[in-house]
């Protein structure tokens, strides 16, 4: 993205700011996931059949909906932003605080997000994704840290409901 568009993004109500940087994250990550599925099969077509659900009762489908959902999403958001921010906040070069686009914590963050998923097809979609969810808690830490753990947690949360369903239904 060009800087005049992360202006017009950063202008953005809340809502609207995390519902573009959604859908952003989206397109630009589901053709990636296809063609990074398409070379860990060696180039054979995709056409093997939709897995079974993994859960075997309501109660798993609801503790992992329970944890994939709200829990790690702001475990990770607390370790990979939270901790994160703080820490670059409390260098000299900061002394005054971040910048408005803090390109030094996007990658410190994306980073700690690959770390903590490290499996080698998920690396470059999880340092993606830690970068869309660093922006997102750059982009509220100014107004509150609650409200930047809760607008990350939140975006993180709709991502994994995502693949909760993928394998719930």
């Amino acid at each position: 993205m060009t800087t005049g568009m992360l202006d017009r993004l950063d202008r953005q109500p809340a809502w609207r700011f995390l519902a573009i940087l959604y859908l952003a994250r989206w397109a630009l990550l589901l053709p990636l996931s296809w063609l990074i599925g398409l070379l860990a099969a060696g180039g054979a077509a995709a056409g093997a059949p939709a897995p079974a659900p993994v859960f075997d009762s309501l109660e798993q489908a609801a503790e992992a909906f329970l944890q994939w959902v709200v829990l790690w999403p702001v475990v990770e958001t607390l370790f990979e932003c939270t901790l994160a921010y703080e820490l670059l906040r409390r260098l000299p070069r900061y002394a005054c605080g971040l910048p408005r686009r803090p390109w030094l914590f996007l990658v410190v963050s994306a980073a700690l997000m690959a770390a903590l998923h490290p499996v080698l097809s998920a690396l470059l979609p999880s340092l993606i994704t830690g970068a869309f969810l660093a922006y997102t808690y750059s982009r509220f830490a100014p107004v509150g840290r609650v409200r930047a753990v809760l607008a990350s947690a939140g975006f993180h949360g709709a991502i994994n409901l995502v693949g909760w369903l993928s394998v719930a239904v």
